[in-house]
């Protein structure tokens, strides 16, 4: 089901399903002080921790799917409930500049230093290959039918591997 819920084990996001984070550690401790922001919720939302959250064009943290005019703010820390409130009516944290895995279907080493968008076809734990969408971040390490992403923001480059 495109976009539902996050299931097991991704409704825990910071509880990867691998523990070696080698390839990253360096920038995710260089941004570990700095590196969570907070945004208001749209309204009739429910955001799940470890979700990819976006920023709508009227400001508003959502889960997805992206459109292009939306902007990457980076991982939910917690899982906010807003499905029955008003835009702005509560507030998510969401974590960036850090590595996290993601589903992907062809994960494979040529895809280390590439960058990955959201998939809009499928939930919100699932990268693609980088076309003409929201880049989510860079590839820093791949396993089987996973990808592990240095995260950046919509408004920050990726960095190099």
């Amino acid at each position: 089901m495109p976009w539902a819920n996050l299931t097991e084990p991704w409704d825990d996001g910071w509880s990867n399903l691998k523990t070696s984070t080698r390839k990253c550690q360096g920038a995710h401790t260089a941004a570990r002080r700095d590196c969570s922001l907070g945004f208001l919720v749209a309204a009739n939302t429910k955001i799940f921790r470890g979700s990819m959250v976006f920023i709508n064009t009227p400001g508003y943290a959502f889960p997805g799917p992206p459109t292009v005019a939306d902007v990457f703010a980076g991982t939910a820390i917690s899982t906010v409930d807003n499905s029955t409130g008003s835009n702005g009516d509560k507030l998510i944290r969401v974590m960036s500049l850090h590595c996290r895995w993601f589903k992907h279907a062809d994960a494979e080493a040529a895809d280390v230093g590439s960058t990955f968008e959201a998939d809009d076809t499928a939930d919100p734990a699932t990268v693609r290959d980088y076309s003409s969408g929201i880049p989510i971040g860079r590839c820093v390490a791949h396993d089987t039918n996973l990808v592990q992403l240095y995260i950046t923001t919509s408004a920050l480059p990726a960095p190099a591997p």
